[in-house]
């Protein structure tokens, strides 16, 4: 299973029959998407902008993240417009799942909400390859650069914008290390 997306739980409400009606809404794809890639320690920043979908009222958003290396830690939701109008409320975590969380939104209003979701995650590299090609007295070269990306995060992250950074980076604790730990809550 890759990551869920996002899901929107609209309008839970319960019954004397203590049934409850749910309303599954699939948040539309990502609209734009950043992949900042330090190599060094196998750690890549990802930035995700969506269009959410909300109605007045508490509007619930689930996050999921099974099978992939996204580090639960470093996940960050931000409202970028009608903060005046959107508030987030909280973050809970579901009993017995490491791969998924939910939002709980208090919005004064219906209609779509640019937001972001920030988090690290592992698996994704990058190589760069140089060619140089000489002229024939050898007194100019040319050169070409390649990148290649490998994912292996478990995740697929279509047209993306990628920033390859090069350096040292000194984590303290492995991302990688960070998405196979159970949940602390």
């Amino acid at each position: 299973m890759k990551l869920y997306g996002i899901v929107l739980l609209l309008a839970i409400g319960g019954s004397q029959s203590a049934v409850a009606e749910v309303d599954l809404v699939t948040i539309p794809r990502r609209e734009r998407t950043q992949l900042t890639i330090y190599n060094s320690e196998d750690i890549t920043m990802v930035r995700e902008h969506r269009l959410l979908t909300v109605k007045p009222g508490i509007n619930r958003i689930q996050f999921a993240w099974a099978e992939t290396l996204i580090d639960p830690t470093s996940i960050n939701f931000r409202i970028l417009d009608r903060a005046d109008r959107v508030d987030l409320i909280d973050t809970t975590f579901p009993a017995n799942r490491n791969d998924a969380l939910q939002w709980n939104i208090r919005s004064r209003m219906a209609g779509r909400i640019p937001v972001e979701i920030r988090y690290f995650t592992s698996g994704i590299t990058w190589k760069a390859d140089y060619v140089g090609i000489a002229n024939e007295d050898e007194t100019q070269l040319g050169l070409t650069g390649y990148v290649r990306v490998f994912n292996n995060s478990g995740e697929v992250y279509d047209n993306a914008q990628i920033r390859m950074v090069v350096g040292t980076v000194n984590l303290v604790e492995k991302i990688a290390d960070l998405a196979q730990r159970a949940a602390p809550y």
